[in-house]
């Protein structure tokens, strides 16, 4: 029972199912998501619909601009989980069956009218907003960057044991990035308010 250790904090229904929210429009942004996220939203909203404040939920996602994307993945999971489902796939649902691939991160970052060399540098040399999530001293003292981002080739070398070769392959699925796909990416991604 968690209500005797006075160092636990245990969020509220609704901030739970906010964090769940903004944590899956994060893996969208990365790398995409899995059915069983769809489910979680489902089940969750199934579970609790009768107590949810709804009403702070909203406020707090049209705050973070992510309502949309909330109001989508909540339209599939009740298509999908619901017994009239007509299993003709949008955009959207064909990215979410697709799982977490480098591919939607790359077809992500195309979609968003870069130019494949410009995405090249981008996975090589981050942003600085995603480089400071990973390193907060950034916020203090950004011409740090250039440091961090040595840093993290070191760590996808020795810590995650991510290899040259792998990191060429993930070019290659930029430099072979399909228009037609691209395009679909762009089109679900609209969709999601993103």
């Amino acid at each position: 029972n968690y209500r005797n250790y006075k160092n636990i904090y245990q969020l509220n229904l609704e901030d739970a199912y906010i964090f769940s929210i903004i944590h899956l429009h994060n893996h969208l942004k990365l790398m995409g998501i899995k059915l069983k996220d769809v489910l979680d939203i489902y089940l969750y909203n199934e579970k609790y619909k009768e107590i949810l404040d709804y009403k702070k939920i909203d406020e707090k996602l049209n705050e973070w601009n992510i309502k949309k994307l909330e109001n989508s993945i909540k339209d599939i999971a009740y298509k999908w989980f619901e017994e009239n489902y007509n299993y003709e796939l949008d955009d959207v649902e064909k990215i979410i069956l697709n799982g977490i691939t480098k591919k939607n991160r790359v077809n992500y970052l195309l979609a968003k009218k870069e130019e494949k060399t410009k995405v090249l540098l981008r996975l090589a040399f981050p942003k600085f907003e995603i480089m400071k999530e990973k390193y907060p001293i950034l916020e203090k003292v950004a011409i740090l960057l250039p440091v961090t981002w040595i840093l993290r080739v070191f760590k996808d070398i020795f810590v995650y044991k991510i290899s040259i070769s792998q990191k060429m392959k993930t070019a290659k699925i930029v430099l072979e990035a399909k228009d037609d796909e691209v395009e679909s990416v762009k089109k679900a991604y609209t969709k999601l308010g993103m």
